[in-house]
């Protein structure tokens, strides 16, 4: 009986010392290059998901954007898809503002904005992580989208239809 309280007491206890969804989440974000919402967003997704002990270390212990794919991969957690989703939600709120533009003013603004937002992006991570299909074309649709809203305003602006 001894044996049994033994072995419940290591397992309960084999987490402790670990690094928690947080703590790996705020490590890898400096290779990542997120800050603020988006590692919430990540710990968020980390928790979530459940990541095991082994998931926890592997992504607190990477060194590079390939070792973080690498964990996701090996270990069937989500990781890139996790940092991805805080650039696209960026996005998609680039997307937003745009359509709401009624004028070239407005969309000079948002333009100067996403590219301010892209320069410092580049100097965190100046080689982008590779996107997988689906964060492609969602990137590819949000990108289309904004082109059009974008084309919308200025046309408005002009007094010109659009082509």
């Amino acid at each position: 009986m001894k044996g049994l309280f033994l072995l419940v007491s290591v397992l309960i206890n084999c987490d402790k010392g670990a690094p928690s969804c947080k703590d790996s989440i705020e490590k890898a974000s400096k290779l990542a290059g997120l800050d603020g919402v988006d590692v919430t967003m990540a710990i968020g997704t980390c928790e979530q998901q459940q990541w095991s002990l082994e998931a926890r270390q592997c992504v607190s212990s990477a060194t590079s954007d390939d070792a973080l794919a690498a964990c996701g991969s090996k270990l069937g957690i989500d990781v890139p898809t996790a940092f991805f989703a805080a650039a696209l939600a960026k996005l998609t709120a680039f997307r937003d503002e745009m359509c709401k533009c009624q004028d070239p003013a407005c969309v000079q603004r948002v333009s100067d904005e996403m590219t301010a937002w892209s320069q410092t992006q580049m100097k965190l991570r100046p080689i982008p992580p590779k996107m997988n299909e689906d964060q492609t074309k969602r990137a590819t649709e949000l990108g289309e989208q904004m082109g059009r809203c974008m084309q919308k305003a200025m046309a408005a602006g002009s007094g010109k239809m659009p082509f």
